[in-house]
């Protein structure tokens, strides 16, 4: 299940996807952070992102990502992942 096809800006997908992990493809970044994307999947719990992706055909996009839309606990670290698929 795709959500969107066309590009948002972070802030777009913050005021959609409140407080929830989303599932970005072809991510830009600016500074090592998250700016913008196109939203595959969206979850509460960041290990339904991850079972998302298997069942997506997720190799017509250059990379993917995940980032959380909330604020996050500072005590907490924020983890972030980036996929490239290499070619050969």
């Amino acid at each position: 299940m795709i959500v969107t096809t066309n590009f948002q800006t972070l802030t777009e997908i913050k005021e959609a996807y409140p407080d929830v992990w989303v599932l970005l493809a072809n991510p830009v970044f600016e500074k090592g952070q998250v700016r913008g994307g196109i939203v595959l999947h969206c979850a509460e719990d960041k290990r339904d992102l991850i079972e998302a992706k298997q069942n997506l055909d997720i190799e017509q996009y250059e990379k993917i990502t995940w980032t959380y839309t909330g604020v996050y606990p500072k005590e907490k670290k924020m983890w972030t992942g980036i996929h490239r698929r290499i070619v050969n």
